[in-house]
């Protein structure tokens, strides 16, 4: 019976930082149109950044995760190499926009991966 030698990894971490950002269904499905895309708007209000697109808009908030994401690229014939871990992920909650200027109230959460399942650690 052969051996086999199985996928070789290095490690070759880079000085960029990455974020994981979690898209809401519905600015996936915005994305995703067939129509072209609205344009993303960045603004900044009080308590964090706000992004904005088709009308709608988003707060976004980090949550540091333990289960780490290693991001990998192909290295060689049929290596791969780490090029970088990631602890943080960037969630958008929806937030209403009834309030001033930069002032949006957050939506509820539900349905966010880290409040299904982190709970339970």
């Amino acid at each position: 019976m052969s051996q086999s030698s199985g996928i070789p990894v290095y490690n070759f971490p880079t000085d960029a930082g990455y974020r994981l950002l979690e898209l809401p269904p519905d600015l996936q499905s915005i994305l995703e149109s067939p129509e072209a895309p609205p344009p993303l708007k960045l603004e900044t209000g009080d308590d964090s950044a706000l992004l904005k697109a088709g009308g709608k808009a988003w707060a976004l908030r980090q949550k540091n995760t333990s289960n780490a994401l290693i991001l990998m690229r192909p290295h060689g014939d049929n290596g791969l190499a780490a090029m970088s871990t990631v602890h943080e992920i960037v969630e958008l909650d929806a937030v209403k926009e009834d309030k001033p200027e930069g002032q949006a109230a957050p939506l509820s959460a539900k349905g966010k991966w880290h409040e299904k399942f982190g709970k339970k650690r």
